[in-house]
Formats: C-alpha cells, sequence, structure tokens
C-alpha cells in the first residue's frame, strides 16, 4: 500500500528526533567528566574561601587570598587536563553512529517512498566538515581555561570578591557548553554525509541501466519540528548532490539569517536538521512532500 504524502513528512521528521537523541548522548559521554570535575573543583573553592574568611561576603586577606587563588588555579587546570581529548574521542565515535545513522535512516525514507527494499549503502568517513569540528575543540577548551586563569589575579578577586572566583568558574564551564556546540554540529555534517551517500548509491545503481534514462536523485531538507526561523525556511527545498541550498532565507527576517549558502544541515549549532533524498516519481496525488514540510514549518515557526 501507498504511503500518504503526510506519513512520508512524519517518517522524515522522526529522522530529526532520532539525531537529537544520539546527539544528546554524545554530548554528555563529551562534557560529563569535565562538569563533574569543575563542580567538585569549585565547591572545594567554596570551602576554602569559607575557611579563610568565615563566608563569602568578605574576603580574605591578601596573604590569604594569594594561596587560595594559587590553589583555585591548580584546580581548574587539573579539572580540564585531558578534557579535551576525552571530547574528541567520543565525538570520533558518535559521528560514525550519525554517519550510520544518516545512510540508514536516507533508506528506510527512500523505501518507504519508492515502496521497494532500498538497501543502507556503506558508511562513508563522516566528511572534513565533521572532522574539522573535532579538531577544533582543544582550541576552544584552551581557551576557555585561559580566560578562567586570567581571571584568577589577586587584585581582580580582591576588588569583587567571592564573585570573582565563581567568574572564573564560569569560563572555565563554557568549555563544556563549546563541547556541545560542536557535537552538534559534527553530528549534524556526519549525518548528512551520510544520506548524501545514500543518493549516491541510488543513482550509481540507476546508471548500471544504461538503456534506462533514471531521473537523478535529490536532496531535501527536513526541518526538526521546533526549528528556528532560518531553518524552518529550508524545509522542503530540494537541490542536486553537489549544489548548495541558498543563503539569507528565513521565516523571520529580523533574527536567525545565515547568509551563506550551505552544501545542507546543520544550519548553526544545535541544528538537528536533516537530509532525504527524494525523487519526483516517489511523489502521490495531491499535496506534495515539499509543500507539507514547508506548511508544517511555516506553521510550528509562527
Amino acid at each position: 500500500m501507498t504511503t500518504p504524502t503526510p506519513q512520508l513528512a512524519d517518517t522524515a521528521q522522526q529522522h530529526t528526533q532520532q539525531l537529537r537523541a544520539l546527539e544528546t548522548a554524545v554530548a554528555a559521554a563529551a562534557t560529563t567528566a569535565l562538569a563533574a570535575r569543575l563542580t567538585e573543583a569549585l565547591r572545594d573553592a567554596t570551602a576554602a574561601w569559607l575557611r579563610a574568611a568565615g563566608n563569602l561576603t568578605t574576603t580574605p586577606s591578601r596573604p590569604e587570598l594569594a594561596k587560595l587563588i594559587a590553589e583555585v588555579r591548580r584546580r581548574i587546570t587539573a579539572a580540564m587536563a585531558g578534557q579535551a581529548t576525552r571530547a574528541q574521542h567520543a565525538l570520533e565515535d558518535g559521528t560514525h553512529q550519525a554517519t550510520s545513522l544518516g545512510a540508514r535512516q536516507a533508506a528506510r525514507f527512500a523505501t518507504t517512498a519508492r515502496g521497494t527494499p532500498v538497501p543502507v549503502p556503506p558508511t562513508p568517513e563522516p566528511g572534513d566538515d565533521t572532522q574539522q569540528a573535532i579538531d577544533d575543540i582543544p582550541r576552544q577548551v584552551a581557551e576557555q581555561q585561559h580566560a578562567a586563569l586570567k581571571a584568577l589575579t589577586v587584585a581582580a578577586v580582591a576588588t569583587v570578591g567571592w564573585a570573582g572566583i565563581t567568574a572564573a568558574f564560569n569560563h572555565a564551564r563554557r568549555a563544556a557548553a563549546r563541547i556541545a556546540a560542536a557535537v552538534s554540529t559534527a553530528m549534524g555534517t556526519a549525518a548528512a554525509n551520510g544520506a548524501r551517500a545514500l543518493v549516491t548509491e541510488l543513482d550509481r545503481a540507476a546508471d548500471e541501466h544504461p538503456g534506462r534514462k533514471a531521473p537523478r536523485t535529490l536532496l531535501m531538507w527536513v526541518a526538526e519540528p521546533d526549528a528556528c526561523p532560518a531553518c524552518a525556511a529550508y524545509s522542503g527545498r530540494t537541490i542536486k548532490p553537489g549544489e548548495k541550498f541558498p543563503g539569507g532565507l528565513s521565516l523571520n527576517p529580523r533574527r536567525s539569517v545565515f547568509r551563506e549558502p550551505v552544501t545542507g544541515p546543520p544550519r548553526h549549532p544545535h541544528c538537528r536538521c536533516v537530509l532525504i533524498p527524494w525523487r519526483h516519481e516517489w511523489a502521490r496525488p495531491g499535496a506534495s512532500l515539499t509543500a507539507v514540510l514547508r506548511n508544517r514549518a511555516r506553521t510550528r515557526s509562527t
């Protein structure tokens, strides 16, 4: 039985939820240890301050403050040591899962849309964009560690008191947020590369029939259900493999406008939009899949 267009759209949007779940798990693996170490270091810093000053509104004497700051600097450095590498290892494993997920999702959708089984292609490497996000993690962690240690001077903390210590820890904690953003970007690009692998395989199989002129398979953007106005504007749009989606689209031009053309999602960190394969021969009577996805995106973004 032919799957109606709204159910095809449901299948496509389920893929965004699966990507979100995988991303959440990988982000936790990449950041949980860092967050726990920094929490423990802050707890120890709080206890040391209370011992030296009696309360958090009083600043310790300069000699006591100097010793406390030296210990806090040491604890933050120890807490962050090796965490960039840990995050990279978690993300390397995660992006291979995401690439495989993208390929499986694309094959599942193509099977549903075509009505006959479409095999999952061999999983390709995650891709250069994915690797770039992984490689950039040590720099981002180092920047936040540098900002944290730079804030920890006797003069600075003596001026603002305990707030100076918490400010340093806030800088350090942003390393976890930056890792999570890198995870999101890398997982999204990896999943998109998996979908592209399926499209390549579909067209390669079609080319094995020289007497038959087969249509090229397109790549369709599917926005996640709660997409930002920019991503919502792309939902249902198609491109040929190797082309780019135009830049500057948004359902709300006053916010979330990204000017540069892109080959596909993610449009920004924490974007869980996905790509699916599409051929015009898979269209059903009535509303097109493009129209259904666009209408859903417009309804949910207003």
